[in-house]
């Protein structure tokens, strides 16, 4: 939560100033632990600058932003988009990173802790600080949406070509398994980081409906899942993940809920699949 809100603060400034966030995005850089974080390869922070982002980067990230033909120029030198692309990036980047950067110092000192014989590890057991290192950057990478890809990266502009923004939804697909990871540290940073986000979202949306602001619905198998309504406008406040909630709700009990009549009706659980992978195809 501590990460969550100072971000908040970095992304509001930084959407006034290009030269903030720039200096945000070169502290991270010179930061000590980035040298672990290069070296294991991580993949939870975004690069700021299209320019200096790779083709399969660019696809990914920046979008329309990132292309050269005519209407992304356009769009380039409109400033709340540029303000706001530039706010998310700066604040995503700056709270994975605290979060990174207070897991690692954790695994530092214990690492102290094992040399010093204060821990004693079980005969033919190892403590390594980069394999426990990346499955934190793991964790952090799906839960913010750069789902991993492997070799098929360098495909990125032509996967998203076919489905929007392909490593947002694997993330946001794997992102659960870290529950129940393994590695102790790497679940109980995935539990409270649920639980906070869960629980934060879900107090502010009822909240609202409690005080007459807006409605909500709160059956898994409708479109309208703990979304905020009013009249006919519909807010997700879910950043995505309410989509696959309502998925694995629809395949579990066959049925779905119509947001109009309210009503429930059966559905093939193969149909509702394809359904929702043709619901992420591309807008081009």
């Amino acid at each position: 939560l501590k990460e969550f809100m100072a971000a908040n603060g970095k992304s509001f400034k930084s959407l006034w100033s290009k030269k903030y966030a720039k200096s945000i995005d070169d502290a991270i850089k010179a930061d000590p632990d980035y040298a672990l974080y290069d070296a294991i390869d991580g993949q939870f922070l975004r690069p700021l600058d299209g320019a200096q982002a790779q083709a399969w980067q660019r696809a990914e990230e920046f979008m329309i932003l990132g292309e050269t033909r005519l209407l992304p120029r356009l769009a380039q030198k409109l400033p709340w988009i540029t303000a706001s692309h530039r706010a998310f990036i700066t604040g995503t980047n700056w709270m994975n990173w605290k979060i990174f950067k207070r897991h690692v110092a954790n695994l530092y000192a214990q690492n102290e802790k094992i040399a010093s014989g204060e821990i004693k590890l079980k005969v033919g057991e190892a403590f390594s600080i980069r394999k426990e290192a990346k499955a934190i950057e793991r964790m952090l990478a799906d839960m913010s949406g750069r789902g991993p890809i492997g070799p098929l990266k360098q495909l990125s502009p032509a996967l998203n070509a076919g489905f929007f923004s392909v490593r947002l939804n694997i993330g946001r697909l794997l992102m659960g398994r870290h529950l129940v990871s393994a590695n102790p540290y790497v679940r109980k940073e995935a539990w409270k980081n649920m639980l906070t986000f869960i629980g934060g979202m879900s107090s502010i949306v009822m909240a609202g409906e409690m005080f007459g602001l807006w409605e909500v619905e709160k059956d898994p198998r409708s479109p309208d899942f703990m979304k905020i309504r009013m009249g006919r406008l519909r807010i997700d406040v879910w950043g995505g993940m309410q989509q696959f909630v309502r998925l694995f709700a629809n395949i579990i009990t066959n049925e779905k809920v119509s947001s109009r009549t309210g009503q429930a009706y059966p559905i093939n659980p193969v149909h509702a699949a394809a359904d929702f992978a043709r619901s992420k195809a591309s807008p081009i």
